[in-house]
């Protein structure tokens, strides 16, 4: 009798570090989904900023599902043709903790690089 509870308790032990394994494997891969997510909305923004005038390229916010998206657009004062982008995507998770991340490119006039 007490080796079946022996092993009960052993077997028991077992299903549970295997059950933790597996929950912590799944919010990794919530994370790993959200945090792609996360890429792709960033880089629709920058396609569909890519796509206006550069006089219309101007900062602004907006959310896609459970990300929010602000962007900020820098002239360079002694470079006209050059605008910087800096996009900011943040999100919360299940438990409510915040995440964010942050995308830099360049815009070109006329797509060309400046030349003094």
């Amino acid at each position: 009798m007490l080796e079946v509870m022996i092993a009960v308790v052993i077997a028991t032990t077992i299903v549970g570090f295997v059950m933790l394994g597996v929950l912590g494997a799944q919010r990794m891969n919530t994370y790993s989904h959200n945090t792609r997510e996360a890429s792709n909305v960033a880089e629709d923004k920058i396609e569909e900023l890519r796509r206006l005038s550069f006089s219309q390229i101007l900062s602004g916010a907006d959310s896609v599902d459970i990300f929010q998206r602000v962007w900020t657009v820098n002239e360079i004062s002694n470079k006209p043709r050059i605008k910087q982008l800096e996009l900011v995507v943040t999100w919360k998770d299940s438990k409510g903790r915040d995440h964010i991340s942050t995308y830099n490119t360049t815009f070109y006039r006329n797509a060309y690089p400046y030349k003094s």
